[in-house]
């Protein structure tokens, strides 16, 4: 979303997980764990002051960085595809109601979007579907 507007990513912050992609999606980005993933709903976090601390040093690095140059805007892909995975039994089927999208699978749907903004807004109708039935 930040390229369709010009902005580069510059800092990201998470657990080990999330970062380590964003290393590798963003050239020159500033990643800064705060915890460790332990399993799909657990996490070994950093003490918040020490977390509040990394982040704050994090962001003066990204900013210096942005200010040097050192960090550009991705280029937007000509193809936009999101696959997911959804979890609780039904997710996927009531995914697939959504215009466009693509049952794969028993759990997996998949949508080739025109635009980043379309791309997130497929996301959010995909997990407020699959949100539905985690607390069935």
């Amino acid at each position: 979303m930040a390229a369709t507007a010009g902005v580069p990513v510059g800092l990201v912050t998470g657990d080990d997980v999330i970062c380590a992609v964003a290393e590798q999606a963003f050239p020159g980005v500033v990643t800064v764990p705060v915890k460790t993933a332990l399993g799909r709903t657990a996490a070994r976090s950093t003490h918040p002051s020490a977390a509040r601390d990394a982040i704050a040093a994090g962001a003066m690095r990204a900013v210096a960085g942005a200010a040097a140059g050192a960090i550009r805007p991705v280029p937007i892909p000509a193809e936009l595809v999101i696959e997911a995975e959804l979890r609780p039994n039904g997710a996927a089927e009531m995914a697939a109601w959504v215009p466009g999208t693509e049952r794969t699978g028993p759990r997996t749907v998949r949508y080739q979007a025109a635009s980043p903004r379309v791309v997130m807004d497929v996301l959010n109708v995909w997990a407020a579907l699959a949100s539905q039935y985690v607390s069935r």
